[in-house]
């Protein structure tokens, strides 16, 4: 929570597990991230009352989270269709060698366009190879919203009602 001079007067924080199922790859469990995140707001929640703060004074949170993760879910029930692609996971390396050899060994290809360069970190290739890997995903293209955590979040904060990324 932050108070009437912008600042933090209180916090909290829950970590969750790393799945790596082969080298270089890791991933994360969408569900568990949005359970962790009702947890820790329901945690800032009871510390504001413990200080004498009424919860309905919050009028904003903010949310801190890894800006490349990737995830995939369904637009007619909500749930992933896979788990996130954390953003320093490896297993688009041959997708980023092919968009190399393409554009002549030139990472700064798409750089003017998002500021990114070609490399697995790249939300993009994380994307293309879900489509190209996860038959339930390549074949229901249009039931997919693909977003970073910070979309996968807002969309469950919301009720499924609010779905935005960049």
């Amino acid at each position: 929570g932050i108070n009437a001079e912008y600042m933090g007067i209180e916090n909290s924080y829950k970590l969750h597990r790393q799945i790596t199922t082969q080298p270089g790859w890791l991933e994360h469990d969408p569900t568990e991230i949005i359970q962790n995140c009702h947890e820790v707001m329901y945690d800032v929640v009871e510390k504001l009352k413990n200080k004498g703060i009424n919860p309905s004074s919050i009028i904003t949170i903010g949310i801190t989270n890894q800006r490349e993760t990737t995830v995939a879910w369904s637009k007619t029930t909500g749930q992933p269709y896979y788990n996130a692609i954390v953003w320093n996971d490896l297993r688009t390396a041959d997708i980023c060698r092919k968009f190399l050899d393409k554009y002549n060994n030139n990472a700064y290809h798409f750089q003017s366009i998002n500021g990114l360069l070609i490399n697995t970190y790249f939300t993009a290739f994380k994307i293309r190879w879900l489509i190209e890997n996860v038959p339930e995903i390549a074949n229901n293209l249009d039931d997919v919203y693909f977003g970073t955590i910070d979309a996968w979040v807002k969309y469950n904060l919301t009720n499924e009602k609010e779905f935005s990324t960049d």
